[in-house]
């Protein structure tokens, strides 16, 4: 259940404190435009070497006394440009965790900010999967306390990031999902059980910034939400510190910014058996299923389920499958 953290893994995919990235490049020029906190020395040595005006945050004219200028599409002025230091996070997120992700198993990429809580990418994420309202059996009710939306989703739901478990808490109500992981890690350990698992802990997800974390750039690292679905979340190895000109968007509130979505080929969620037939019934953990929290349409649930004369083939949990929001067919 842990993330890779072998000395090889150490060697091609290195540690980032994110903070410590964020602190060390306040020193860097936004575009050779905006400067953080250089000595006057240093501070002309790089204008002559950039050959463009620079402006000192700690200097830095009143709005009544700055130059007029236009705004550009992203928001940030053409002549001067204040912003605070943050680190631009390319995030991936793809289905499964297979040990290799593979394109065609993305399904959206964001821009986030290290300035900003886990939580943000967690409600930016779209899975269908937030949105059953499970049934019982044959039952036409529903699960009325899931109350996800595609703005906000507070089910239970975690990141586990460099042998942390990110927990979201928001939901009073909302399960932890990482304390019998943790208690069972435990146990095999006390137990003298030889594993590579290492020890974990727990934090919240809505208290803590990307900033605080310590990732490696290119490794995948774990989304798990509902109880049994799974997602690979990769930092790419591309992070820089946000700009103040160029494609940059500077205002923090449209962030996270979604660069890619992985649109659905129609309203209708299909079998994950067949792929053809409208799905009708989920299973979250099944023996006969390639997959946790399986959809299944109501011929290939009745014949991978059930003997000839009706009765179950073996034990196995199952709703009606209903959503409670619609299915993106295009970037939200």
């Amino acid at each position: 259940m842990t993330t890779p953290s072998s000395s090889s893994l150490s060697a091609q995919h290195p540690l980032v404190n994110l903070k410590r990235f964020r602190d060390s490049a306040r020193r860097v020029l936004a575009e050779c435009n905006t400067l953080y906190e250089l000595d006057p020395a240093s501070a002309a040595s790089l204008a002559q070497k950039c050959d463009v005006p620079l402006l000192s945050v700690d200097t830095a004219p009143d709005d009544d006394e700055q130059p007029s200028a236009s705004l550009s599409n992203n928001g940030s002025s053409s002549s001067y440009s204040h912003i605070e230091p943050d680190v631009l996070l390319p995030i991936s997120i793809s289905r499964g965790r297979n040990k290799v992700v593979r394109v065609r198993d993305k399904t959206a990429s964001y821009l986030v900010l290290g300035s900003q809580p886990l939580t943000v990418l967690r409600d930016a994420f779209y899975c269908p999967t937030d949105f059953l309202q499970l049934g019982d059996g044959d039952e036409d009710g529903g699960d009325s306390t899931n109350k996800n939306t595609l703005t906000c989703k507070t089910s239970a739901s975690y990141f586990l990031i460099e042998d942390v478990f990110y927990n979201d808490f928001r939901n009073p109500d909302a399960e932890d999902y990482s304390s019998k992981i943790i208690e069972w890690v435990a146990s095999r350990k006390s137990n003298g059980a030889k594993s590579k698992i290492t020890t974990l802990r727990c934090a919240v997800m809505s208290e803590t910034t990307f900033a605080d974390l310590c990732v490696r750039p290119g490794t995948r690292y774990l989304f798990v939400h509902q109880g049994t679905c799974q997602h690979a979340v990769v930092f790419e190895p591309n992070l820089r510190m946000l700009r103040a000109h160029g494609d940059d968007v500077t205002d923090r509130t449209r962030y996270p910014i979604e660069t890619f979505f992985k649109p659905w080929k129609s309203a209708i969620v299909t079998c994950q058996v067949c792929k053809a037939r409208k799905a009708e019934w989920v299973t979250p953990v099944d023996i006969r299923a390639d997959r946790d929290s399986c959809r299944w349409c109501q011929d290939c649930f009745d014949r991978f389920h059930f003997n000839e004369d009706g009765t179950p083939a073996y034990e196995f949990e199952y709703h009606k499958y209903r959503f409670t929001a619609d299915v993106p067919l295009a970037p939200h």
